[in-house]
């Protein structure tokens, strides 16, 4: 159906703009999601003799990390503030910068994640499993957009 006010058809021919109603839809389902990370992360920090407290900071340090580097991915920029180190100061990251720092962040809460199925955790939780498609997938970038840039150098 190519109804729906064209919108559609736009994203299929490659005319859209900002008012696209499902680039709109999805630049702000990302960054509510950045925005409920962060609200997680900053109550567990208050919190921090809470019962599995490593698993569920580490759960939402990941669940950051993927809202901001799909952010990244498709916008190539995102809003992030650092509520781990307690930096209230917003920033806006470019993903030729920033996705080399959140392969280090997921790579660092590994350790503390919970393979699927063990520890009440279940689909749709951030364990082990999520952290290594995220890198790969973080990887997989990385590797392509050094060889774009590599050929972009040659020709």
């Amino acid at each position: 159906d190519w109804g729906d006010g064209g919108k559609w058809r736009a994203l299929t021919e490659f005319t859209w703009g900002t008012s696209n109603a499902a680039v709109a839809s999805t630049w702000n389902n990302l960054t509510s999601g950045i925005t409920k990370s962060l609200t997680a992360i900053e109550y567990l920090n208050e919190s921090p003799d809470y019962a599995n407290y490593t698993l569920f900071m580490a759960e939402a340090r990941g669940l950051l990390a993927y809202y901001v580097y799909n952010t990244l991915d498709l916008f190539g920029q995102a809003p992030y503030r650092n509520a781990v180190a307690g930096d209230q100061t917003l920033q806006i990251l470019q993903a030729g910068t920033a996705i080399d720092d959140l392969i280090t962040e997921v790579e660092t809460i590994l350790p503390d994640l919970a393979n699927l199925g063990e520890q009440s955790t279940y689909n749709g939780r951030f364990t082990k499993q999520a952290a290594y498609a995220l890198l790969a997938d973080m990887y997989l970038n990385v590797i392509m957009h050094r060889l774009h840039l590599t050929l972009q150098r040659l020709l």
